[in-house]
């Protein structure tokens, strides 16, 4: 094991990092250790006890690699925005290898105003962190899974303090102990949020629309899908046909207030309430038509379906959608173009 080499004042910088402690927030579940325990970096980022510490205020030691960072979207991962990474190895360890060269190691993240010290760093260099293990990446929306957890991604740490491993007894001491609050290292998970004026949905946890009724309750719209295409008349007609005349969930307000939640950071202004036709025992949506030589209409036929709505943002998880003019009796769905959820108005 490499001895640590750093300049006076590296140790100064890394000393005055001592009076910062990070104020993470633990995920759903975790029972964390008190603050500023340290814990083997092997085991934080083992598999199998990652998940313990996943937004834990802990302090770990581990071997500087390299202050460049793999091309990866780490905006993908809660706590990284605005701060430098690095990458780093368990003390003692060999970075790994891929078929293609060396494999991403575990990264660490610092805020900018703190990362000169690691341009100082080399190879080897023992430092201590206190941070917390950051969430695994997800994305936005991916087709019908948003939310996904993407695998095979470094793990990250981010971290608040930093000091070389040979700095003196009672920095280290400092450092691990305080009590001082600094600002949080994770953001709150999104299932600890709760929604103004709607306390009974749980944010993050799921993707959906939810409608409050009259009398108080709670309802969920259930995703529409499609269960055939059709092509009729003369001049041909495409439609979308979905199983069911009537959605379950019908209701009598003419203008419903629905909220639309995602286990993502949200942006529903491209969401719309779009209405569907009627006929026998299922219902449908024209979606083309073409004229007697092939060519397409020169209009769109699902444009004269979609009613405006007023789209506001709740929190970053949920945004609230209300048609701009009352609903006439029918069956309609709140969708994105992609995603719909159905529901229907009656006398």
């Amino acid at each position: 094991m490499k001895p640590m080499k750093l300049n006076v004042s590296l140790l100064a910088i890394g000393t005055s990092l001592c009076l910062l402690t990070t104020n993470a927030y633990p995920q759903n579940g975790n029972t964390c250790p008190p603050p500023g325990t340290e814990v083997p970096f092997a085991k934080v980022i083992n598999e199998a006890f990652a998940s313990d510490y996943v937004g834990c205020d802990i302090t770990v030691k581990v071997e500087f690699l390299t202050s460049s960072a793999s091309p990866y979207h780490w905006d993908y991962v809660k706590g990284t925005s605005g701060k430098v990474p690095f990458q780093v190895v368990v003390p003692g360890e060999q970075p790994s290898s891929g078929p293609l060269g060396p494999a991403p190691q575990p990264h660490v993240f610092l805020s900018k105003d703190r990362a000169d010290v690691i341009f100082s760093m080399k190879k080897g260099d023992l430092i201590i962190l206190r941070g917390a293990l950051a969430p695994k990446a997800k994305t936005p929306r991916i087709g019908m899974m948003p939310g996904l957890t993407i695998e095979g991604w470094p793990q990250v740490f981010i971290a608040s303090d930093l000091l070389p491993a040979n700095a003196s007894d009672a920095a280290i001491k400092q450092m691990t102990q305080s009590k001082t609050v600094a600002a949080p290292a994770i953001p709150p998970p999104a299932g600890s949020e709760a929604v103004g004026g709607i306390p009974e949905i749980p944010v993050g946890m799921v993707y959906g629309v939810h409608l409050k009724t009259p009398d108080g309750t709670w309802t969920t719209l259930n995703m529409l899908m499609p269960s055939g295409q059709e092509s009729r008349g003369l001049v041909s007609k495409g439609f979308v046909t979905y199983r069911g005349a009537e959605s379950p969930v019908q209701i009598s307000d003419r203008r419903p207030v629905f909220f639309i939640q995602s286990g993502s950071a949200l942006d529903a202004r491209g969401w719309h309430i779009q209405q569907l036709g009627k006929k026998g025992d299922h219902r449908e949506s024209q979606v083309s038509q073409e004229t007697a030589f092939g060519g397409k209409s020169g209009e769109s036929v699902s444009d004269k379906e979609i009613r405006e709505v007023v789209v506001k943002k709740v929190t970053d998880y949920v945004s609230s959608l209300t048609p701009a003019a009352d609903l006439g009796d029918g069956e309609y769905v709140v969708t994105d173009g992609l995603f719909k959820y159905d529901f229907g108005i009656g006398k």
